[in-house]
């Protein structure tokens, strides 16, 4: 039997305050939504649908040139069964350069040397891994970060109701993949104890 999923109440966008905050009117009252951890919270749930589907990998419409640390590049090796399980497909082509045919499916923000190159860098700072003990919730963890929007980054309108929107359908739009808060509401009473109304 189909379950048809209770309608989350909408919220009526206002604004954006210091580069960091969308304002939104609700049912409850007041809304401030981390923009951050609201884009976070559903790339990792993208991220995690696309790893349990297989769909996690994205090819690159051309292949991405890396230079590599000796460091570096001993670390790819013990990385390498990981990375492709998550998505890139990164191959030797010569030296300490390297060839990334595929990268995990965030989207434009995965396209340069880099990005990848930073998500990388994160991964491997992590330590040696072996496949079977990594945790993929944390490395996707990490992906949903570095592939979200920004604090400090301006939206218009249409890409702020996007992101409420898209918050709206995650399992658990209330907190970021990491635990912190996603949204505050300030209900009507303390929006009033704030003005001495009451």
């Amino acid at each position: 039997m189909l379950q048809v999923e209770p309608k989350r109440p909408s919220l009526r966008i206002l604004g954006q305050i210091k580069k960091l905050y969308i304002v939104a009117e609700g049912v409850e009252g007041l809304v401030l939504i981390d923009q951050h951890a609201a884009a976070e919270r559903i790339r990792f749930e993208l991220l995690q649908e696309r790893y349990k589907s297989k769909k996690i990998r994205q090819e690159l419409a051309e292949p991405i040139s890396l230079e590599l640390s000796p460091s570096e590049v001993i670390m790819l090796s013990s990385w390498q069964e990981t990375l492709q399980d998550i998505g890139f497909d990164v191959s030797s082509f010569g030296g300490n350069t390297y060839s990334v045919r595929a990268v995990p499916a965030l989207g434009k923000r995965l396209e340069s040397s880099e990005a990848v190159h930073d998500i990388l860098r994160d991964l491997f700072s992590q330590g040696k891994v072996s496949p079977s003990s990594t945790n993929k919730d944390e490395i996707l963890k990490l992906l949903a970060c570095k592939g979200s929007i920004k604090s400090g980054k301006e939206l218009d309108h249409a890409e702020m109701r996007k992101l409420v929107e898209d918050l709206s359908t995650c399992n658990n739009p209330l907190t970021c993949p990491h635990g912190r808060p996603v949204m505050v509401t300030i209900d009507q009473n303390q929006l009033e104890r704030l003005f001495a109304r009451r």
